[in-house]
Parts: structure tokens; sequence; C-alpha cells
């Protein structure tokens, strides 16, 4: 995969962050669609780290919007 292929992925994750703030009262529905997002933001930098092991997790966090 590419940079080009990394930086889609990022940006299609990115687009999907599910946003608690502006939520009067959390509840656990939204607690657990971002922990279920931000799994699938590892997992998905896992995958493309063993396609490119040049490739930089924590970059990729920061781009999907995981800080």
């Amino acid at each position: 995969m590419s940079k080009r292929h990394f930086e889609a992925i990022a940006d299609a994750l990115r687009r999907e962050r599910p946003e608690p703030e502006g939520f009067a009262e959390p509840d656990r529905r939204q607690d657990y669609e971002f922990d279920l997002w931000r799994g699938i933001v590892v997992r998905m930098a896992d995958i493309c780290y063993g396609s490119n092991g040049r490739f930089d997790r924590e970059r990729s966090y920061r781009a999907a919007g995981l800080s």
C-alpha cells in the first residue's frame, strides 16, 4: 500500500468519528460507539503497518482524529 492509500483510510476513519462533545449528558451508547471506533482505528493501523513496516502508527492516529 502507498501513502495515498494510507491517507484515504485515515480520511475515511476521521469522517466516521463519533462526536461525544455537544451532548448534555453523555450516555453509554456514545461511549460504546467511540470505543468501537477507536478499536477500528487501532486495528487498521496494525493492518497498514503489516503491509509497510515504515508505516507510522502515531501519525495515522492523529490523521484519523484519535488524539
